[in-house]
This record gives structure tokens, C-alpha cells and sequence, in this order.
């Protein structure tokens, strides 16, 4: 059992980044693939018994779900605030089922796997729609905004650099690095065609962390890749739509101006709405309702301010406190992987309202497990074989 949902893991991990696709009769893609993952998770526990010792994090993520339900007693909008409590609870869930099936690196690196495989899907889309319709301007992956497409790309590419860099042995492995290879100049590509400045900065990080992997290759391999790189983005700005790429230049305009595209005006209201509820704030997902514009606020960190007061923003800043320590205090290229990741986390944090999103969520699970996974092994073991997808690590464990 515990196999089948690690298995089921995998599979709605490959669904994250295009969790909008819609299944007739069933709702999203992702939600399908989640509940069934729920449900063979809950048979695995109730019939082996097992059940792994939460650790900080699911405490303070239980704290944060619990203040955002009590929040429906002076919220705004008692359905809106109920609904985003069921959704925090399903983030919740998402952690304690991550943490409770991905106990070895290689388990870890096989979720990373099926996320970079899963953001090849809202690559070629996007590549699609281009070819359909090459004047467009801006383009998006199903019914994702452009932003949220560009974010969902833009943290594939530390992942796909380092599973990358890391992969070893037989056919298997040297596909997948020439996969995980090839997703990042395409998923430089698909950024620009979103057209999202802010997901271009995003973007920043995760292609350092990639220059510093190519140290760790032969350097056959290391002249290879960067030879390829670079000569595909040299290319693509030829075939990028010009509509694109003006608004991609005007990034330095809309820093200047001090506006951010009106983001610090909805900051404002944000703040403005926490100074009238300073503790308890005005109940969660009532910002667009209760802001003047009816806007989100564009900012994680001003969103709870707003909506869960001093308090929820004490305990999400917790949250990140936490996965920024167990990030740190991991082997050397986990390390480096981690913080890479928190680094677009961050920057996507500080543009949308991204708190109770499936990526944020999910890279904490993983995170989460990673750190855990690495204690366990110790820094002085010799790194697990990752060039390939493992189906087993629960089942070994659970034969243990």
C-alpha cells in the first residue's frame, strides 16, 4: 500500500505544474490525482500502522491552519474564509504525506523528477499556442495566468540543473540529463513568452545555481552544455515575439517609476486594512472583497498581514524561518539546491499572493524531507544513484 501511494505521489507531484488541465466529470487534473493520493496514503497508514513523528514544520503549519479557521468568526465573508481553511487543510495534508513517504534522497530526487517532467507538459503548450499564434504578445498554459505559468517554470530550473548535474550511469540516466538539460533554455524561452518581467528576475538564481553544477561535470560534458546553452539563447531572442520582449525591456521603468505595475498601491491597501485589525486581520481570502481596488495584494507576506494579522504573519514567517534553516543545514549541493529554490519562492512571494499555493506547499514538503533524508544518511555517505525515477523506497521501508 504504501508503495501504491508513493507511486500516486509521484504521479500528483507530475500534475502540480499543470493542475488547471480539467478532467470531465471530475474537476482539475491535479485535485483527481490528489484525492487519490489522500485516500491510498490514509489505507497505507491504517493498515501498516506506521506513521512517521512529525516535526516543526507540520506544527507550525497546523498552528497556521488553525488560526486562518478561527478566523472565520470575524471575517468579512464566512464562505470565502471557510473555503480557503479547506484548502490550507489540504496544503497541511500535502506536507505530513510528504514527509511520511519521502524518506531517502533519492525518493526526494525522483519528486523533483516528476515535477520537471510535469512543467515539460506547460512547455510544449506554450510552445503550441506560440505556433498557432505568434503575435500574441503574452502567452499562458491553460488557465494559469501568465505570472502563475512563469513562476511554475522558473522553479523547475534550479531542479532541472541539479538533477542534471547529479545523474549517473546507463541510458536511463544520460537521457534523463539531456532532458533536464534541455528544460532550461526552453524554459527561458516559455518565461519570455509569458512576457513577466518579475518571473525574469525570478528566473536569476536558478541559472547561477546551474553555472555553479557545471563545475561538478567531465569536462567534455561541462563544454557540451554550456556550448548548447548558450548558443539556444543567443537563438531564441531572433524568434521571440517583439511585442515580448519590449515589455521584457521595460522591467528598469517599472522598478523606477516605484509603482512595480501599481503593486505598491495594493501593498498599500494591504497595509492600510492591517492597521484597522492589527492582530487578528480582516479574516483570510476577504482581501479582494474588503481593498478598495478589489485586487489581491500581489504580496504573500502583506495578504496575511491583511487577512490573518500580527499573528498569521508570525506564524508563516515561522514557517519560512524553518525551511530556511533546514535548507542551510543540508550536504553542500542539497544546501545550495534549497536555497535556490527559497530564493524564487521568495521573490514569487513578494509579487503574487502565493501562501497557499501547491508550489509553495509542495517545495516545503520536499524540502522538508530532504533535510530529514540527509541527517539520516550523513554528509560522508556516498550520494545515492538519482538518474532515475525510484518506485521502491517506500516499499523497502515499509519490508523493513
Amino acid at each position: 500500500m504504501r508503495a501504491w501511494a508513493y507511486r500516486l505521489s509521484l504521479v500528483f507531484v507530475f500534475t502540480v505544474p499543470w493542475e488547471t488541465a480539467v478532467v470531465s466529470g471530475l474537476g482539475t487534473l491535479s485535485r483527481t490525482a490528489g484525492l487519490a493520493l489522500a485516500a491510498f496514503w490514509l489505507l497505507a497508514v491504517l493498515y501498516s500502522g506506521h506513521f512517521r513523528k512529525i516535526g516543526l514544520l507540520h506544527v507550525l503549519a497546523v498552528l497556521f491552519l488553525l488560526w486562518t479557521g478561527c478566523s472565520v468568526f470575524w471575517t468579512a465573508d464566512v464562505a470565502m474564509t471557510f473555503e480557503r481553511f479547506i484548502s490550507t487543510l489540504q496544503m497541511v495534508v500535502l506536507l505530513v504525506i510528504l514527509w511520511d513517504l519521502y524518506t531517502t534522497p533519492s525518493a526526494v530526487r525522483s519528486g523533483l523528477q516528476a515535477y520537471v517532467l510535469g512543467a515539460y507538459v506547460i512547455e510544449a503548450l506554450l510552445i503550441f499556442s506560440f505556433l498557432k499564434n505568434p503575435d500574441i504578445g503574452r502567452y499562458q498554459a491553460l488557465s494559469t495566468t501568465s505570472n502563475g505559468t512563469g513562476v511554475i517554470l522558473a522553479i523547475g530550473i534550479p531542479l532541472a540543473w541539479e538533477l542534471a548535474a547529479s545523474a549517473r550511469g546507463g541510458i536511463k540516466g544520460q537521457v534523463l540529463r539531456i532532458l533536464n538539460y534541455a528544460y532550461v533554455p526552453l524554459a527561458v524561452f516559455c518565461i519570455a513568452l509569458t512576457a513577466t518581467r518579475f518571473v525574469m528576475i525570478m528566473a536569476v538564481p536558478g541559472m547561477l545555481f546551474g553555472v555553479a553544477t557545471l563545475g561538478r561535470l567531465k569536462p567534455a560534458w561541462r563544454l557540451a552544455v554550456f556550448i548548447a546553452i548558450c548558443g539556444t539563447l543567443l537563438w531564441f531572442p531572433t524568434i521571440i515575439p517583439e511585442r515580448s520582449l519590449e515589455r521584457l525591456g521595460t522591467v528598469d521603468e517599472e522598478i523606477m517609476s516605484g509603482d512595480l505595475n501599481r503593486r505598491t498601491i495594493f501593498w498599500q491597501e494591504g497595509i492600510d486594512l492591517w492597521k484597522e485589525h492589527p492582530l487578528t486581520g480582516i479574516g483570510a481570502a476577504t482581501f479582494e472583497r474588503v481593498s478598495p481596488s478589489g485586487r489581491s495584494a500581489h504580496n504573500s507576506f502583506v495578504a496575511i498581514l491583511a487577512e490573518l494579522g500580527l499573528v498569521g504573519l508570525l506564524l508563516y514567517g515561522l514557517i519560512w524561518a524553518t525551511v530556511v534553516f533546514q535548507a542551510w543545514n543540508q550536504p553542500r549541493w542539497e544546501s545550495r539546491l534549497w536555497m535556490t529554490v527559497l530564493a524564487v519562492l521568495f521573490v514569487a512571494n513578494n509579487a503574487l499572493t502565493m501562501a497557499h499555493s501547491k508550489q509553495s506547499w509542495l517545495f516545503f514538503g520536499l524540502l522538508a524531507a530532504s533535510w530529514s533524508a540527509s541527517r539520516v544518511r550523513g554528509e560522508s555517505e556516498t550520494p545515492p544513484d538519482v538518474s532515475a525515477v525510484s518506485m521502491s523506497d517506500p516499499a523497502q521501508r515499509a519490508s523493513t
